[in-house]
């Protein structure tokens, strides 16, 4: 039996946001370049990528991240607009943009991060980019249909969402995709 697992922390979504995004990728599946999208039911919006964990420290890591929300008030999450990192000339990642909530959402990732710094987890080193990612991009030219309809997508709304807990989930890496779990939900302030 692993002694640790590999977790991250996240917002899920709801099935409205889901079946939204799913309709998006499903037209942008049939344009040929070589992306791997993201399954509809593993959606979600990442806070802290956490690494593997021992088992014998996801008592502590829950109670941390506990009082890390506990004053964080629930707010409304807007997904609008498509993006891609690092940037539209070297695309690697396609991401659906947050609007409305993004502050809120730096600031929950934020209070996460500086309360797990005590137990090890390092501070990022980037800027937390609020966003949810749908896709790598294994190869792609920027004359491609797929950057083309991106592009005319980069103003689209994909719904939105009441951020209410936060769940810390495990990751197993297998040959069809990650499978994820569910190991607390903890709810905001």
């Amino acid at each position: 039996m692993k002694n640790t697992l590999r977790t991250f922390i996240a917002i899920p979504l709801p099935l409205s946001v889901q079946s939204g995004i799913d309709k998006l990728v499903r037209s942008l599946r049939s344009h040929g370049d070589e992306v791997k999208w993201v399954e509809t039911k593993n959606l979600h919006v990442t806070l802290k990528f956490l690494g593997d964990t021992h088992l014998n420290d996801l008592p502590q890591l829950i109670q941390t991240v506990t009082r890390s929300v506990q004053q964080i008030d629930s707010f409304d999450l807007v997904f609008h607009g498509i993006g891609v990192f690092p940037n539209w000339e070297s695309p690697k990642t396609i991401w659906i943009g947050c609007r409305e909530g993004s502050e809120e959402l730096r600031h929950l990732a934020e209070s996460i991060g500086n309360g797990l710094l005590p137990l090890g987890y390092p501070l990022e080193t980037r800027r937390f980019s609020p966003h949810l990612t749908i896709g790598r991009i294994k190869k792609a030219s920027q004359e491609s249909s797929l950057m083309t309809m991106l592009a005319e997508q980069r103003d689209c709304s994909f719904g939105s969402c009441g951020v209410e807990e936060v769940q810390i989930i495990s990751s197993e890496l297998t040959r069809k995709g990650p499978i994820y779990d569910e190991l607390a939900a903890i709810a905001l302030g």
